[in-house]
């Protein structure tokens, strides 16, 4: 992610080496609040599936 200095070609690097000489993989992307969709890597990274969790705040307090 730019926020954190990680470089979308660095992480498409990665998923090369641990998925090389597998016959089948699966590349599963989980983030928050569209944070892949906002950086492009949606489109740059051929994800098989992709959570995109929302955080809902709930206050819970004695009245």
């Amino acid at each position: 992610m730019p926020k954190m200095g990680v470089d979308v070609n660095d992480v498409k690097a990665v998923i090369e080496e641990i998925t090389l000489e597998q016959e089948s993989r699966r590349i599963l992307g989980v983030c928050i609040g569209g944070v892949f969709h906002k950086a492009g890597w949606d489109r740059l990274i051929d994800f098989d599936y992709l959570v995109d969790a929302g955080m809902d705040v709930v206050t819970y307090g004695r009245e």
